[in-house]
């Protein structure tokens, strides 16, 4: 059967690939978007990427951060216990604010990931060791967290990622992240790395916003 893909910005925190069978059974979406007060922030409805792809220009619309240019490092907390209890969850901090942070600069993670990497879909594949070998098995058989470590790996891959978590050193090493002890170790490492001059920011709740590179004045803000 043939495959079509769609990529749409804003449903939650971040860019959103769903990828789907052109002949799929599901024709009708009812898409609820919710928060702590009021429960209910907006409501879609209709054909499987028309809606979602409304219901993301409404997020986007409320949540987006526009940055004038990439900065060198930035200092992101997955948010709170449930978004940073394990490393599928915490990957949507760094998926939030990697467009903002220049090639080989340096993003540091804060969660704690008590429970570990979080799938096993996700740790199968990012034991293979590569971007490409995890690529070219997703092309053979695709799941959901192969796809989580593909996009890990891109972002690793680019930049030097710094957590400070409970992750264990043999989820680090295949995640290509460096722990650091403290956000103090953190910041004393940047200094020596990026220089006083650096543009640094902090983004305390990551995964709550859509950070992405333009002119503010261009967005209204």
């Amino acid at each position: 059967m043939e495959k079509s893909s769609y990529t749409a910005t804003g449903a939650s925190d971040r860019c959103i690939a769903a990828t789907s069978v052109s002949h799929t059974s599901v024709m009708f979406t009812l898409l609820a978007r919710s928060r702590s007060a009021p429960p209910i922030a907006s409501i879609d409805a209709g054909d499987l990427f028309e809606s979602h792809a409304r219901a993301c220009a409404v997020y986007a619309s409320a949540h987006r951060v526009v940055c004038a240019a990439p900065f060198d490092a930035v200092i992101v907390s997955a948010g709170s216990r449930a978004a940073g209890r394990d490393l599928v969850q915490a990957h949507k901090a760094l998926d939030a604010v990697a467009p903002i942070v220049r090639d080989g600069g340096t993003i540091v993670l804060v969660a704690r990931c008590e429970d570990g990497i979080g799938n096993g879909e996700m740790l199968d594949a990012l034991a293979l060791g590569s971007p490409a070998a995890i690529e070219a098995a997703l092309r053979a058989r695709f799941t959901v967290g192969g796809h989580t470590a593909l996009a890990l790996l891109a972002k690793t891959t680019r930049l030097t990622v710094l957590a400070v978590t409970d992750l264990d050193d043999e989820a680090l090493r295949l995640a290509r992240i460096e722990r650091v002890r403290s956000l103090h170790d953190a910041s004393t490492r940047l200094r020596a790395e990026v220089g006083q001059e650096a543009r640094i920011a902090i983004a305390p709740c990551g995964a709550s916003a859509l950070y992405q590179l333009g002119e503010p004045a261009d967005e209204g803000l």
